[in-house]
């Protein structure tokens, strides 16, 4: 007999919509879309001077941070990351975990329904 957790999966499950209701077809997207933003060749030149700005102050930043972090490294042009030292899991830990899988019913999304 399923828990009552797989009975309310089940059910929520069953609730879908199609892929394709939630696309627009044409008469709908001639209701929703919005007119275009006018078209300029290039950014007025204190967006320009603006954004060169930031990105020269975050580059800056960038450059300051990354030797103190030994996460990642450029090798050969390439970037490197490293792995992260695997956790040492305690056996008390371990052992919790098992008596958990041992007292918890299993079971499959698919058998209910």
């Amino acid at each position: 007999m399923p828990s009552v957790l797989a009975i309310s999966i089940c059910r929520r499950s069953k609730q879908h919509v199609s892929f394709w209701e939630l696309t627009l077809n044409t008469p709908r997207w001639q209701e929703v879309q919005r007119p275009p933003l006018p078209h300029s060749s290039s950014p007025k030149p204190e967006a320009k001077a603006v954004l060169t700005h930031q990105f020269h102050a975050a580059v800056t930043e960038a450059k300051a941070q990354f030797p103190a972090d030994d996460f990642a490294t450029i090798q050969d042009g390439k970037l490197k990351l490293k792995r992260n030292d695997k956790v040492v899991v305690p056996s008390s830990v371990t052992a919790v975990q098992k008596m958990i899988d041992t007292r918890l019913p299993s079971f499959g999304l698919n058998s209910c329904c």
